[in-house]
């Protein structure tokens, strides 16, 4: 009799099954980390929208009294809406103080509160000649510091780490400055020794010490370049009817440091266009003209310098000369992409020329880059190229007002620019 050998079953493995299952754990940690990713980029996206919509509107905005719907334009946007409540407040009177606040929201998200100021439309005379531009500075403007080398062959720096470029020398031992003539003289009395200037560095007021030294001529001199005025030629924009003009719709800087020039005053005179280098890509074009710095030719008076363009008083008497026409203001938030027109003089004769608006930021605030605008009339473009220095200022016009000015040319592609809106330029801000 035999007994049978007892036999122990083994677990069976299946190499192949183990695998795909390990294939497939790591399958489902991918897509958990890929639909992690999207829901982050997701939110991500949500709320660059969210901040890029807000940053479209802007702080305050004005509106015609006599409009019927005054904040209409600002639910053009499919996602964009006004709370019930300025819904009712458009229907009623804004109150004795003309404002109220308007609140907006995206998608139901409250967005921001804008302040709505209610007007009467500024009417304005726009012009679009070009007009020759003298200013001085308030006080002597340092353009960058200088060596100065002695009879004897040493050299000094004696204004370096003291003075900086841009800085407005407005005073030396208390004496007033407003001239170059007026430092230089003050320093060459001071036979070497320290003088104490008064400097106006980024709006707040300084004294520094500095010790002139000897030339090779034996003048004492600071060691510094200097500049008291400046000149060029620019378009005048529009004439209030209180005679305060607006001209450039940018500041003027000064060519070395970059900087807006700080103005003790200026004149405004009529001048002639001699010719036109037309722009191209990388090289912005000019008009070239003659500046007549005569007492007839004199139009008006420049009182600031801003970052939406130079400000002054206009000559009644003088202004016939200037083509003017009364046109209303268009507010920011009225203007549309698409059919413009510019005022601009080419031949000594203005003229208006077919454009394009391509992009608008209503949110733009201190700033002259409010909208995109591309020429596109063929009559300009074969003269000049497009926009071209000399232009800026040139008043955009579009549905039969005004909405702005002409400040920089695109260098690479100078039949583009950027536009300041109008009702920046306006004496009531």
């Amino acid at each position: 009799m035999t007994t049978a050998a007892k036999t122990k079953e083994m677990p069976q493995f299946c190499p192949a099954a183990e695998r795909m299952g390990m294939q497939m754990t790591r399958k489902q940690k991918y897509r958990r980390v890929l639909l992690a990713l999207a829901a982050l980029f997701l939110i991500l996206a949500v709320l660059l929208g969210y901040d890029a919509m807000r940053e479209s509107l802007p702080d305050t905005m004005y509106v015609d009294e006599n409009s019927e719907s005054p904040f209409q334009p600002l639910t053009k946007h499919p996602l964009l809406t006004i709370s019930e409540d300025t819904k009712e407040a458009e229907k009623t009177e804004f109150g004795e103080t003309g404002e109220t606040v308007v609140e907006c929201s995206a998608a139901g998200i409250p967005l921001k509160k804008i302040r709505v100021i209610q007007e009467e439309r500024p009417k304005v005379a726009v012009c679009g000649a070009p007009v020759g531009i003298y200013m001085e500075t308030d006080g002597v403007m340092v353009i960058r510091t200088a060596e100065i080398r002695s009879s004897d062959g040493t050299v000094s720096r004696p204004s370096e780490n003291i003075l900086r470029e841009g800085d407005y020398i407005t005073k030396v031992n208390g004496q007033s400055i407003r001239s170059k003539q007026d430092l230089i003289d003050a320093v060459k009395v001071s036979n070497g020794s320290p003088v104490y200037l008064s400097l106006l560095r980024d709006g707040e007021t300084i004294e520094v010490q500095v010790t002139p030294q000897k030339s090779q001529d034996g003048t004492c001199r600071l060691g510094a370049w200097v500049r008291d005025n400046m000149q060029g030629i620019g378009t005048l924009t529009f004439v209030e009817p209180d005679g305060t003009f607006a001209a450039l719709g940018h500041g003027i800087s000064d060519i070395d440091t970059g900087k807006m020039l700080q103005l003790n005053g200026g004149e405004l005179y009529l001048t002639q266009i001699l010719s036109v280098i037309p722009g191209k890509a990388g090289v912005p074009g000019e008009l070239q003209g003659v500046i007549h710095y005569e007492e007839k030719n004199r139009i008006g008076s420049v009182a600031e310098n801003t970052i939406y363009g130079i400000h002054g008083v206009l000559d009644r008497e003088k202004s016939s000369a200037l083509p003017l026409t009364v046109t209303e203001i268009a507010y920011r938030q009225e203007i549309e992409t698409g059919p413009a027109t510019v005022r601009m003089c080419v031949d000594n004769t203005v003229e208006e020329y077919e454009a394009e608006i391509t992009e608008i930021d209503l949110g733009s605030e201190n700033t002259n880059k409010n909208f995109v605008l591309e020429i596109t009339d063929q009559r300009l473009l074969q003269k000049t190229g497009g926009i071209v220095q000399g232009n800026s200022g040139s008043p955009v016009l579009q549905n039969g007002r005004l909405i702005g000015a002409i400040t920089h040319v695109f260098v690479n592609h100078p039949e583009k620019g950027y536009g300041v809106f109008a009702e920046n330029m306006l004496e009531r801000n």
